[in-house]
């Protein structure tokens, strides 16, 4: 699945590149456990605002605690070079789903000091992947 921070204006207009919802075009429903990975991101920006790190989070993830603080973890995202965020991750990590149906989605992306990065003015584009659990091959 491929989502962007721009797609879903006509049912969220208020709608940011570091804090958006997308609404998907029907119900899904997991039934078992299923899990979720970001596969790639593609950020425009080009500065880095003083983050070193970014991480990516959505509704639908269990939570995680990151240097004592709660989020619902997608991905921990490093720039690969000096304020280059948009990377393809070679290593996929998959976190739990929370739910077992889905209508729509939020995303919000803050800083190592757990602040949004409202430093992020382009839109973004996630790639997405589910998959049940156990994996089977």
């Amino acid at each position: 699945m491929i989502v962007s921070s721009d797609t879903s204006l006509d049912y969220y207009p208020r709608n940011k590149p570091y804090s958006f919802k997308i609404k998907l075009p029907s119900v899904y429903t997991f039934s078992g456990l299923w899990k979720i990975a970001l596969l790639d991101i593609v950020l425009k920006e080009d500065r880095m605002n003083g983050s070193n790190q970014l991480y990516v989070c959505s509704n639908i993830c269990s939570d995680t605690f990151v240097n004592g603080e709660h989020y619902q973890l997608l991905r921990k995202v490093i720039p690969s070079t000096f304020g280059k965020w948009s990377q393809e991750f070679g290593l996929v990590q998959y976190q739990p789903i929370n739910k077992t149906e889905i209508t729509d989605i939020e995303f919000y992306i803050k800083d190592e000091k757990n602040v949004a990065a409202s430093f992020l003015n382009e839109p973004v584009t996630l790639t997405l992947h589910f998959r049940a659990y156990p994996f089977i091959y």
